[in-house]
This record gives structure tokens, sequence and C-alpha cells, in this order.
């Protein structure tokens, strides 16, 4: 596994520095508009690029060397956020340019994701996918430990400039870490396909997932569970800075860190749950628990505590879900199918978070006020004033979440998928072209 611990070490990096400038700019768009649904934009275009360019991504990274595909996106997105940086030094940067910056590294997301999870299924053998799993979420736990705690830090310190600056060193040490190490081709991998060929391909991922519904129920529920996530990243931090501090929404995303790395380490440890759709399912259920506390008072400890189930439970959901996929899905095919599969899971997250911004802001947040239409039905539970109407949103959604899974696990076809569809990957991945299982001894970037 050492080729895959050097390139997930570059994205460990790399997602550190991302939530450095995602938390740092993410505040300062709220504060500088004071709406919801503002911050709520940032969220919408950081996912339609993503959801727009899936199938095309799938049938690039199948198509060609997934290594290159890496490094063209993280270079790509290391150039926006050097621009997000000038335009801030020199003291033209606008809430717009925050969108475009977002819509930017979406786009290259639509291209890296497919591909390091692809790869990864080349570089582990098959029994160490679970643990594989757990590391990567291990990389995406650490963005919301350490993040908000650095960013009010050095804030404070080098600026905001300082921080987008250095987000863009991160990525730049990610592409060093991929120019390391050597990814193989998966064996029947096209090369230079011609037009009517790259055509199928844009379809190639629904028909195969389609010939499994197995596979269709899996995506539908996590499109509803992305529903309830999109809820919960669009109006948690305008909640909480309602009513309270910088300081205290870093304290609770740090929470959630904690929970998550606590997930993560259980992750690690085990491999995930031997029966992975009924630890879909479970901690699916907790998750929703988790942003119904969130919502459920007025003060950090119901913010700290919802935020940490939230993140205790998202990394063993994810990766009994991607665990399922690695070995359902052939390598040659992973890029396509695990493109639509993101592409259908969130495909609903930027109509919600249009939807929830301005529900919370005209509707929600009026109606919960001293006097507004729910104030006296629900204000001697949920207390009133700013943020109260968001916290109900997430209650809400919390419980839907709940619904969500219940519905899901109702389906024989959900229940037995890992029963009824054998695996598609050998006990081991295929070894690199001799001449290239050393590490090249290039230079040097996430």
């Amino acid at each position: 596994m050492r080729a895959f611990l050097i390139v997930w070490a570059g994205q460990l990096v790399s997602i550190i520095g991302s939530g450095l400038t995602s938390f740092a700019l993410g505040v300062w768009v709220f504060e500088r508009t004071g709406s919801a649904t503002a911050f709520a934009v940032i969220s919408v275009m950081a996912t339609v690029p993503a959801i727009l360019l899936s199938p095309l991504a799938g049938a690039v990274v199948d198509r060609h060397d997934r290594r290159a595909v890496l490094i063209a996106s993280d270079t790509a997105a290391a150039l926006s956020t050097g621009v997000l940086a000038l335009l801030l030094f020199t003291g033209r940067l606008e809430v717009w340019h925050v969108w475009a910056g977002a819509a930017v590294t979406s786009a290259c997301s639509a291209f890296q994701w497919p591909a390091i999870s692809a790869a990864t299924t080349l570089l582990v053998p098959k029994a160490q996918l679970g643990r594989a799993a757990g590391l990567t979420q291990f990389a995406a736990a650490m963005g919301p430990v350490l993040s908000p705690l650095l960013a009010v830090g050095l804030v404070g310190v080098v600026g905001l400039h300082g921080v987008i600056a250095l987000d863009a060193a991160t990525f730049v040490f990610s592409v060093a870490t991929l120019l390391l190490v050597s990814i193989p081709r998966p064996q029947g991998t096209p090369t230079a396909p011609p037009e009517a060929t790259l055509r199928r391909d844009l379809t190639f991922g629904w028909r195969y997932v389609r010939a499994r519904p197995g596979l269709v129920h899996l995506m539908v529920l996590f499109t509803g569970m992305n529903v309830v996530a999109e809820v919960m990243t669009s109006l948690f931090a305008p909640m909480v800075l309602s009513r309270g501090s910088r300081e205290a929404l870093g304290a609770a995303m740090s929470a959630g860190g904690a929970g998550m790395l606590l997930g993560v380490l259980l992750l690690t440890a085990t491999g995930g749950p031997r029966n992975r759709v009924r630890g879909v399912a479970v901690f699916g259920a907790l998750l929703g628990a988790g942003v119904l506390v969130a919502g459920a008072g007025p003060s950090a400890f119901y913010w700290a505590l919802g935020s940490a189930l939230i993140g205790f439970s998202a990394p063993l959901v994810n990766g009994a879900s991607q665990e399922i996929w690695q070995r359902k899905v052939p390598p040659e095919a992973q890029g396509r199918v695990f493109a639509l599969r993101r592409m259908v899971a969130w495909s609903a997250a930027p109509l919600t978070a249009l939807t929830v911004g301005p529900l919370a802001d005209r509707v929600f947040e009026p109606a919960m006020r001293p006097g507004g239409a729910l104030s006296g039905l629900l204000g001697g539970v949920l207390g009133t004033g700013s943020g109260r109407g968001i916290a109900l949103m997430l209650m809400l959604a919390g419980a839907g979440m709940g619904l969500i899974v219940l519905r899901a696990w109702a389906s024989p076809r959900l229940r037995h998928l890992e029963d009824e569809i054998p695996d598609a990957i050998p006990d081991t991945p295929p070894a690199p072209p001799a001449q290239e299982t050393e590490p090249a001894a290039a230079p040097v970037l996430a």
C-alpha cells in the first residue's frame, strides 16, 4: 500500500488547506452580506459543475492515465485559489468571486473524485479496501478537525489572503506526491476512443447500474441522505453565527471533526461493518439524529453534540458505501460508474441549497421571531429569535433522514445487495509495469 499512502498523504494536506479557505471565505461572505441565501449559493456553486461534468469526467478517467487526470485537476484548482488570493490582496474580492472560485474547484473535483476512487482499487488489495476507506475518511476528518481552529488563528496572523495562499501551496504538495507514484492502468482500458465510442461511454454508467437494482436503490438512498446533508451544510453556520460567534462555530465544527476522527479510527481499525448495507442504514440513521440534535437547542452544547454525532457517523456511512462500489464494479469501469453515482447522489443538492436559504430568510426565521406565526406553537420548546427558524429546519431534516433510511431498508434488493451482486475485482490489485515499480526521481503540491 506504499503508493496509496503517498497519494493519500498529498490528499490529506490538500483537504486541510481547502478546509482553511472554505471556512474563512464562508465566514467572510456571511459577515459581509448577513444573508443565509448568499452563504447557501457557495454550496450550489460547489456542487453544480461537478454534477454537470460527471459523465464526461468518468469517461476521461477510464480512458486516460488516472495520475495525469489528478495532476491536471489539482493544478487547475490551485490556479483558481491563487486568483482568489490575488483579488483579495489587491482589494478587489467580491462575493461573486467566491462563488466563481467554488465553481472552478467543483469542476476540478468532478475529475478528482472518480480518479482517486478508481485508483485506490488498483493500488490496494481487496481485503484492505475497508481500511483504505478508513484512511480516506481520516483525511476527510482532519479538515473539519483542524481547519476551523487553524483558520480562526491564521486569519488573525496572516489575514484571509495568507490563508488562501497557504491553500494554494497545499495543492502544490499534492501534485508533488502524485509525481512520486505510478498508478497502473486497468486491464482492458481502451485508448483514444472514436467519437461514437465516447458517446456510448457517457451513458455506460447508467446502463451498468440499471442492470443491478441493488445499486440503484443504494444510489437513491444516498440522494436522499445528501439532501439532508445539504440542509445541514447550508444552514448550520448561519444558525450558529446568528446566535454565537466565529469561535463558537469553529468549536462546533471541530467537535464534528473530532467525532469524524473517532469514526475513522473505528473504520480503519476494523475495516468497517461486515454487513456493509446494514452499516449504511444504522449509521445513516445516527447521522440524521445528529442533525436533529444540532437544531434542538440554542447553545454551543447542542451544536457541538449534534456536529460530533454527524461527524462520527459520516465516515462509517461513506466507508461502507465506498467499499460496496469498489467491490461490485470492475476497475476498468469504475471511472464512469463512480461519476454517475456521484452525479445522481448530488443531483438534488443544488436545488436544496437554493431552496433552504430563501426558506430560512423569508419563512422560518420570521415565523420563529417573537410574535411570528410559529412562535406561539413552538417557541416554548425551541425558543424564539434569530437562528431559531433555521434550527427548526434542521430538526425537520434530521427526522426526515430517519424516514429515508427506514424506507430504503424496506427494499429487499438493497438489503441483499452484497449477496445478489458478485464481487468484480480480484483479491490482489494488478502490479504496475516493471519499469514503473520504483517511484520516479522527480520533483515536486491539494
